[in-house]
């Protein structure tokens, strides 16, 4: 039969032979071609000073030839260069490092037709290789990564760069349609609430009952300009019509206190003239019609109401007698007066107040008969107290 098969005869000895060496063949075919495989070249990383985006240790110039030899020998091999910095300086500084290390990397690598198959990408000090934080960690991070890869074909491999290779190529599987009759129908919009009131803020827009203290100066003009320090008390309610409206009706207590002519006086005054006490006491209700915005109110007051005079007795004096010519009293009378002011809020409740009247007086005369009529002016400042 070994004769037979020398010679190539197709005997029953040569059916035997043939299968066998076709798994000899098709043994050794598998072997080789595990052998033959190309697996994806690695290369260290590529260590660069402190800021510096050129590579000047001498160790990685064989890294860069090497890469180069294999550049040259597999014309579908590509290459990825990284460009890396250490945390120190700002993110925007070490990007920009990263970048001018991956281009020097890839002009040291640039050769004919080599062009489409460097590519570079920066990634600053967010990839650390190393989370440490001292020198030895920082070195290591100042780095160029050299990343070889295939993008058109997976050269056949056991290792997992081969298998992650072909994974990419398995096309994503397309979204299943949606029946869009089988959807419910969309919830109807739920009705808005109701408006709330916004939060009380730090000023008040000047409604309800509300108390004032003032205190000012004022001038008469009976027979002559006297001056008057004042102070007074108020209290009364404010109505809002509408947003910005406001009315407010009150009564209003207030005391002028007679503190001397406002001009020094001439000869002709009666010895007595000086001593003539011209306070005054008013109660009036009052009315004040304006307006609020903002944490401000102001308005227009309208005032009419009773006042009391105050008179020293008059006397003459001829050598040793003394001869009083009038009592000393009160006197009742009328006022009625109109002037501006203005309110400024200062808190939630606290408000400081100005405000400027003019009133026209009406008293029994200095004899206790007749009438006499006097301006006042007064102007005041105080504080105020909305409830």
């Amino acid at each position: 039969m070994a004769t037979t098969s020398a010679r190539g005869s197709f005997g029953p000895g040569v059916l035997t032979v043939v299968p066998r060496s076709f798994a000899l063949a098709g043994l050794a075919l598998l072997v080789c071609s595990i052998g033959a495989c190309v697996t994806v070249p690695e290369a260290p990383p590529l260590e660069f000073a402190v800021n510096d985006a050129e590579l000047r240790d001498p160790r990685f110039e064989r890294v860069l030839a090497q890469a180069s030899e294999w550049l040259a020998k597999d014309p579908d091999l590509h290459v990825l260069i990284i460009g890396h910095a250490d945390e120190d300086n700002s993110d925007e500084y070490n990007r920009a490092l990263s970048l001018r290390r991956a281009e020097h990397v890839r002009d040291r690598l640039l050769g004919p037709g080599l062009a489409e198959r460097l590519h570079t990408e920066a990634r600053g000090e967010w990839d650390a290789s190393d989370e440490g934080s001292d020198e030895a960690a920082k070195a290591r991070n100042r780095r160029v990564e050299l990343r070889f890869f295939y993008p058109r074909r997976c050269e056949p491999s056991f290792d997992a760069s081969f298998l992650a290779c072909e994974w990419s190529r398995v096309p994503a599987p397309a979204p299943e349609p949606i029946a869009i009759e089988a959807l419910d129908p969309p919830p109807a919009p739920a009705e808005p609430p109701p408006p709330r009131a916004p939060p009380p803020g730090p000023h008040q827009d000047f409604r309800g009952p509300y108390m004032v203290g003032i205190g000012g100066y004022a001038i008469s003009s009976n027979e002559y300009l006297r001056q008057h320090a004042r102070w007074g008390l108020g209290a009364g309610y404010l109505w809002g019509l509408g947003s910005d409206f406001r009315i407010a009706a009150g009564l209003n207590f207030d005391h002028l206190i007679d503190v001397g002519f406002l001009f020094p006086q001439p000869d002709s005054c009666d010895p007595f003239c000086g001593q003539i006490d011209r306070s005054r006491i008013r109660v009036v209700p009052e009315l004040r019609l304006g307006g609020a915005r903002g944490g401000i109110w102001s308005w227009l007051r309208l005032s009419a109401g009773l006042q009391l005079e105050h008179r020293e007795r008059l006397f003459t004096q001829q050598g040793s007698v003394t001869t009083v010519t009038a009592p000393e009293r009160w006197s009742a009378g009328a006022v009625v007066g109109i002037g501006p002011g203005v309110a400024i809020a200062l808190t939630r409740h606290l408000f400081l107040l100005l405000d400027a009247t003019v009133t026209y007086s009406v008293s029994r005369g200095l004899e206790g008969t007749g009438w006499s009529g006097a301006g006042i002016y007064d102007v005041g400042a105080g504080l105020g107290w909305m409830f």
